[in-house]
């Protein structure tokens, strides 16, 4: 993949605070340890917490 930037929207603030921690390496989570990982290699990286009221796309999915 080439990619300059990511941006990363979650409805979870405890998945916000888990992914900007500073021991994600060290992560019991395979999943966590591989957003690192991709997280790494991105030239620069944010993100949100967005309550899910505020995202109606997501909130179908959820729904599905």
């Amino acid at each position: 993949m080439n990619y300059n930037g990511v941006r990363i929207q979650a409805d979870s603030v405890e998945v916000v605070k888990i992914v900007q921690g500073s021991s994600l390496t060290s992560s019991n989570s395979v999943l966590i340890r591989r957003i690192h990982h991709l997280l790494v290699n991105a030239r620069s990286w944010v993100i949100h917490y967005l309550p899910r009221e505020c995202n109606q796309i997501a909130g179908c999915f959820a729904k599905m």
